[in-house]
């Protein structure tokens, strides 16, 4: 029975941090997707954290053409003690366009490797429809046969962040009820605008003053499972878990606002703490003391990560 519950206890821990990853994919588009950034490019990472001990990194490349078309690379990797249990690493590659003030994704490809077991994902949206192929085929609900078939509407992470990001650029404010659809998982999401915070700058976060804040709410769509971290929010103060909340702000030399942190809590595990930890645009860089891109993401595991596709398509 207790080996149960450990087991029970650590993989709500992997869905928590499931989702803490896939909010590192989603505060990573942030809003350059507008005509007047046009021809752009920008750099930036992220270091998470949970219980103050650093658990996973990320760091992204978003540039832009002329003709409004956006290419989107990311790594992800696992840190510190998480490497003991999963040693997770994630790259994804994401294309689409901009139209008017809307972001429609065209495909997003997704490799990882961990402890246990490599995957590789292809998401597609063609003339209204999504289709999504996951190596190795997983044997749990498939998510196009759901009722309502909430998979025809679903969104991947970056027309999800940047219609939260076109409301704090218009409004100051957030306020949206997206379906988004992370592997073979598919979550909705609403948020809501709460109190504001003020940031102060250290050396593991490079934001300093008020910030816009927004509360984010997820439901899981495709109960596989009974196991979801998330059972256990808003259910009395028993329950210590509490929903993210995103903190919005601009930087010097930098005209737009970016998600510069993320916090929420999870019983069992304590405070978890997303912060951005480097940004280059133009000739503006920032970057804090915490942040070691070399160490962080050894070439060694990105070359791995390369060939997971190929093997994984060759045996499947």
């Amino acid at each position: 029975m207790f080996q149960t519950q450990q087991q029970s206890h650590y993989l709500k821990f992997l869905e928590r941090f499931d989702v803490m990853k896939k909010i590192l994919v989603f505060i990573i588009y942030i809003l350059l997707c507008t005509k007047s950034f046009a021809d752009d490019e920008i750099s930036f990472g992220y270091g998470m954290y949970v219980g103050g001990m650093n658990v996973a990194d990320a760091k992204a490349e978003l540039n832009i053409n002329e003709q409004n078309e956006y290419s989107f690379k990311a790594l992800i990797f696992s840190q510190g003690f998480t490497k003991f249990f999963t040693d997770f690493s994630f790259i994804t590659e994401s294309k689409g366009k901009i139209i008017k003030d809307k972001v429609q994704f065209s495909e997003q490809i997704s490799s990882s490797i961990s402890n246990f077991g490599d995957t590789h994902t292809i998401l597609k949206h063609h003339k209204d429809k999504n289709t999504i192929i996951k190596y190795p085929n997983p044997e749990e609900v498939k998510i196009a046969s759901l009722p309502g078939n909430p998979f025809l509407k679903a969104n991947d992470p970056i027309s999800s962040i940047l219609t939260l990001m076109q409301q704090i650029k218009f409004y100051k404010k957030c306020n949206i009820n997206v379906v988004v659809v992370t592997n073979h998982y598919m979550y909705e999401v609403n948020s809501s605008s709460t109190t504001s915070k003020v940031l102060e700058a250290d050396s593991y976060n490079l934001a300093s003053g008020k910030a816009i804040s927004c509360m984010v709410k997820f439901k899981r769509l495709d109960k596989q499972d009974n196991i979801s971290a998330y059972n256990d929010l808003n259910k009395g103060e028993e329950h210590k878990s509490t929903n993210p909340i995103f903190h919005f702000m601009k930087l010097s030399g930098i005209p737009f606002y970016i998600p510069v942190s993320i916090e929420a809590t999870e019983k069992r595990f304590g405070a978890f703490r997303l912060n951005l930890q480097f940004v280059k645009y133009k000739d503006k860089v920032y970057r804090v003391n915490q942040w070691n891109d070399q160490a962080s993401f050894p070439q060694e595991t990105i070359d791995k990560l390369k060939l997971v596709p190929s093997k994984l398509l060759k045996n499947n």
